[in-house]
Formats: C-alpha cells, sequence, structure tokens
C-alpha cells in the first residue's frame, strides 16, 4: 500500500492553465471531486493542462478520472503525456518533444484507479504538463477529475524559507 498523500493542496490553483478549454467546462472543474463539474475540450479532443506546483514535489501516481460514460460515449481520455518541469510547452511541443512519461488509460483508470508512474523520473517536479493527445474517439474530451499522488520533495515551504544573514553564521 503506497503512503504516498494527495498532492492536489500543492498546486497553485491560481497559476493553472489550459489551452483548449471549452468557454464553460473550465480546468479548475478537474480539482474537485464530482460528476456535475468537469472539464472539457473546446475544439477537437486535444488538451494541454498545466500545472505548477507551491513547492517541489516527487509524483508516484495519478489518478485521471473520467465521466461515468466516458469510454461507452469516447469523451474519456485515453493517451496522456505528461512533461515535467517544462511548463512553457505548446501543442506542437507536447506531440513532437520526448516526454516525461506517456500513460495510456483504461476503463478502470477513468473509473479512478490509481496509474503509477516511474517515480524516479518525476523527483523534484516544479511543474507538471498533461497533454491529452488522444480521446476514446469522441470530437471533444471530457475530465472529471485529477489527482496527484506523492511527497514534498522540500523540508521548508518557499514562502517561509529566508536565507541566512551573514551574522547568523
Amino acid at each position: 500500500m503506497s503512503t504516498y498523500e494527495s498532492l492536489n493542496q500543492q498546486i497553485d490553483r491560481g497559476a493553472i492553465e489550459c489551452l483548449n478549454e471549452s468557454a464553460v467546462r473550465k480546468v479548475t472543474n478537474i480539482l474537485t471531486s464530482g460528476i456535475d463539474s468537469f472539464l472539457e475540450s473546446g475544439e477537437g479532443e486535444q488538451l494541454l493542462i498545466k500545472f505548477r506546483f507551491l513547492n517541489p514535489v516527487k509524483i508516484d501516481s495519478i489518478i485521471v478520472k473520467g465521466l461515468p460514460n466516458g469510454v461507452e460515449s469516447g469523451t474519456a481520455p485515453k493517451v496522456v503525456r505528461l512533461f515535467a518541469n517544462d511548463e512553457d510547452i505548446d501543442f506542437q511541443d507536447a506531440e513532437s518533444n520526448p516526454c516525461t512519461q506517456e500513460i495510456v488509460l483504461e476503463e478502470k483508470h477513468i473509473r479512478g484507479e490509481k496509474l503509477q508512474l516511474r517515480f524516479v523520473r518525476f523527483q523534484n517536479v516544479n511543474s507538471l504538463v498533461l497533454f491529452v493527445a488522444e480521446n476514446h474517439g469522441a470530437e471533444t474530451t471530457q475530465i472529471a477529475h485529477v489527482e496527484l499522488y506523492g511527497t514534498d520533495a522540500s523540508c521548508t515551504p518557499l514562502e517561509n524559507w529566508k536565507p541566512v544573514q551573514e551574522g547568523d553564521m
């Protein structure tokens, strides 16, 4: 059993960005559980979701949950490419650049089962980009919830850090 905790409280909510989100179904909807609020792509199936963390984190696993009928309707994400510490990426880069890890979501993952990541590749992560490259065949993609699991990579929150003064040494 994993001892890692949710990292969603470590996400800087003011810095979340999503390219190709619909005007109504925004990216902030995926940080809360429930099927009434979800993220939907605007035109086409692709989404580019950018998270920045308050402190560096180590990411162990991820949940990318679709709507209950997401696989049958084709709206659930299928292929997601993850990019650690590469927040200036755009759609063209996300399609062509090497990613930190590519995951293929099966129906069990769409229902909310955790997907284990290659932990050694997700150490000291300041930002994470999720590129939804493909869904299960629909015109748009719908994501109900994203949850990241891991641990804080730092001992002291950056906002509490103070440099050592020469007289303190």
